[in-house]
């Protein structure tokens, strides 16, 4: 997750649009000058970017609930 949301080294280093991932792609977009003001296009985005976290904590919701509920817990 934290290397997914890295958007600062990324963006210095990467200049090619087609290697960035979507955070860095949507932070040049909006920080860019490229959104011009565009909310709906950055909300859309921002969308698009939380939609595989919230499918993957639906899948695996169990398992998280389980490994906190016992973690505190020895033996």
């Amino acid at each position: 997750m934290n290397t997914w949301n890295d958007v600062l080294w990324p963006i210095i280093v990467i200049r090619r649009t087609e290697m960035m991932t979507m955070p860095q792609t949507v932070a040049l977009f909006a920080v860019g000058g490229q959104a011009d003001a565009q909310m709906g296009s950055i909300l859309a985005a921002a969308t698009l970017l939380a939609i595989p976290v919230v499918i993957t904590y639906t899948i695996f919701q169990r398992h998280f609930i389980e490994s906190m509920a016992t973690s505190g817990l020895k033996g």
